[in-house]
């Protein structure tokens, strides 16, 4: 098993990890809403933070699901102020 340290230098695996997760996030995120791109790289930066790259794909679609809600309800949070400014 490789090292904590050699995980983030095989660019091949954090490809095959940002395809994964691209994936997800297209199936999770209203494209009409939020933009794409900053669910990717919210999920991407938790998955550094973490360095949690073993685990399963249900792990990872629920990483993706939980970050575009977020996404949304901030999203939801700075529409309902925008009027007023």
């Amino acid at each position: 098993m490789q090292g904590t340290n050699e995980l983030w230098t095989n660019k091949n695996q954090l490809k095959a990890i940002f395809a994964k997760v691209k994936r997800l996030a297209l199936r999770f995120v209203p494209q009409d809403v939020l933009d794409v791109d900053d669910v990717i790289q919210n999920v991407m930066i938790k998955l550094m933070d973490t360095r949690k790259l073993g685990r399963n794909n249900f792990w990872l679609s629920q990483v993706v699901k939980n970050s575009a809600t977020d996404s949304l309800r901030k999203s939801a949070r700075q529409s309902k102020y925008d009027k007023y400014y």
